[in-house]
């Protein structure tokens, strides 16, 4: 229960940011509150096979990134998630459903930073206040578990950013709200691109 807390305490913490962000896109596009939440595009594309064949291939290849033994792997696991989510991205959020493609930006970021804060309270040490839960039992049982793509999608992306950048990414996430998950994704995978050169 503390987790979830953590979750929405986190989501109350960033209405100031990607909350306004949210409400611009919400009244941009003239959409309804029961049309627009968290598991909108969810809702929008799950029955489509191949939609959601490749959300759950991203969701499989971030967290895997994310536990990647070498950085090597971190960003080879990372790079080809990214691309499977340009190519869904390019096929599916046109016309009319052009507007999605920020929309996702904006749920994964809310999301994944709503359960980056419970997946991390949980595996903290329970003499610092933490759930004293160890990574394996808090991956199985909160980071992988239920059906929301954009919790998982979100926080496997979260993590991934995390071993990219082990300190920077949280105060573009939690403090200045400049940018989405998404793009300290981008900008983690060609700061790496421009090292490897």
């Amino acid at each position: 229960m503390t987790a979830v807390m953590m979750h929405e305490a986190t989501h109350v913490f960033q209405m100031g940011t990607f909350g306004k962000q949210v409400e611009r896109l919400q009244k941009q596009q003239h959409l309804a509150d029961e049309n627009f939440n968290d598991d909108s595009i969810q809702d929008a594309f799950g029955k489509q096979t191949a939609f959601k064949t490749s959300v759950e291939q991203e969701i499989a290849l971030f967290f895997a990134a994310s536990e990647a033994p070498s950085r090597r792997d971190v960003l080879r696991l990372a790079r080809e998630a990214r691309l499977s989510m340009r190519q869904r991205e390019h096929r599916y959020y046109r016309g009319k459903a052009a507007y999605q493609s920020e929309a996702e930006d904006l749920w994964l970021t809310l999301e994944g930073s709503g359960q980056w804060s419970g997946f991390t309270w949980l595996q903290l040490p329970r003499s610092k206040g933490g759930g004293g839960i160890d990574h394996a039992t808090a991956m199985q049982a909160f980071a992988k578990r239920g059906g929301s793509w954009s919790q998982r999608l979100g926080l496997a992306i979260a993590l991934t950013v995390q071993r990219l950048d082990p300190t920077g990414w949280k105060y573009r996430l939690f403090k200045d709200g400049r940018c989405t998950l998404v793009q300290l994704l981008d900008t983690s995978l060609s700061g790496a691109s421009t090292k490897q050169r």
